[in-house]
């Protein structure tokens, strides 16, 4: 079907999910300049994501669509009582939940694992009882992975003249033989417990045979991100926290940055993309290069396997990076355990391409 809506949102929100949507328009009205408002799709904490298969969206005015589940920020904890600070989390997880549903306790800045406890009762709006003692936790964020999202899928699909982003901030999927075109930045794999509100943690993800054409075309800079497909964020833990993400025979025409940049990820896949004129437009824009002018680029991650990508740099704009000596795959700090074409390569040098080239 074809649905025109004026400053409208899909929203889907808890449940068990499993929601399907094939053979869909979402798009201004014709012959109107009607922007479809605000996000395309908002996916919120349910059991299982949702199938959109050869599914439109045209002019969206903020995400095309936006998976996550909700961190729980505890303010304090009394043997096996843990009770939460007010957010979205206590509307939108701790109604939803049953008994044996698991809890992932996160440290709060570093992101490390702490432990997990499984869900007893809802004694309040914002208290849970857990079948053991969490003070050993203390002021941690909480993870429900039985509200995340699993297994999305969106296949054959199109979007096109959209402000941004797929937004995967939580849940395994995949995102296979699409077309973006025309939009300001296209999948981003992200998740950050500083929005004290959306989240998760992605993992087990397939981005496959797609094609991205003028998507994150804007000049880079060090808080605008200009990469059709990104994993993490500058300012992301070092500890690694997106795993087993495979990116694999897509194409991508005139990206602004990196035609993939990689932040705090671990084994990951880069294998057989094709990535055509990366930064020109900033070069054209500023007369410079970004700080990592390569046409992959990969900081703060561990056991990468980057092979058989091909570059087409038809105006020269890109540099060989230091350590892998290719114009091909850049390497910032942190990183660890990376394998380019086959080879492993040193990751001891400091990050010497964050500094604008000009």
């Amino acid at each position: 079907f074809t649905n025109y809506v004026a400053k409208g949102t899909l929203h889907m929100t808890n449940g068990e999910g499993r929601h399907v949507f094939r053979n869909t328009v979402f798009s201004r009205r014709p012959n109107t300049n009607q922007l479809y408002g605000g996000d395309g799709v908002m996916v919120n904490a349910v059991r299982h994501g949702p199938l959109f298969d050869n599914f439109r969206v045209v002019t969206s005015s903020d995400d095309i669509i936006n998976f996550h589940s909700y961190w729980g920020y505890i303010d304090s904890v009394y043997d096996d009582i843990v009770q939460f600070k007010k957010s979205s989390f206590n509307l939108r997880s701790i109604r939803q939940l049953r008994p044996g549903d698991q809890a992932v306790f996160y440290q709060n800045e570093t992101f490390e694992k702490l432990g997990t406890a499984s869900f007893i009762d809802a004694l309040s709006a914002e208290e849970i009882q857990f079948n053991i003692s969490t003070e050993k936790f203390g002021h941690a964020i909480v993870l429900f992975p039985q509200l995340a999202c699993e297994n999305w899928t969106i296949i054959n699909s199109h979007f096109s003249e959209c402000y941004q982003r797929v937004l995967i901030q939580s849940g395994s999927g995949m995102f296979v033989n699409n077309t973006m075109q025309r939009v300001g930045s296209a999948v981003m794999i992200r998740s950050t417990p500083a929005s004290h509100n959306e989240g998760g943690v992605p993992h087990d993800i397939l981005i496959a045979n797609n094609t991205f054409v003028d998507v994150s075309t804007g000049p880079f800079t060090v808080k605008t991100l200009s990469s059709p497909i990104h994993i993490g964020m500058f300012q992301e833990p070092k500890l690694p926290i997106y795993s087993n993400i495979h990116i694999v025979n897509n194409t991508i025409v005139r990206p602004g940055d990196a035609g993939i940049n990689i932040w705090t990820a671990s084994n990951t896949t880069v294998l057989h993309n094709s990535i055509v004129d990366p930064h020109y437009s900033t070069y054209v824009a500023d007369n410079r290069t970004d700080g990592h002018p390569q046409a992959i680029y990969v900081a703060g991650s561990e056991s990468i396997v980057v092979n058989s990508n091909t570059l087409v740099d038809s105006h020269h704009v890109c540099v060989p990076d230091k350590s892998t000596g290719s114009t091909v795959l850049g390497l910032g700090d942190h990183n660890s355990n990376i394998t380019f074409n086959g080879k492993p390569v040193s990751c001891s040098s400091p990050d010497e391409n964050m500094t604008p080239t000009t």
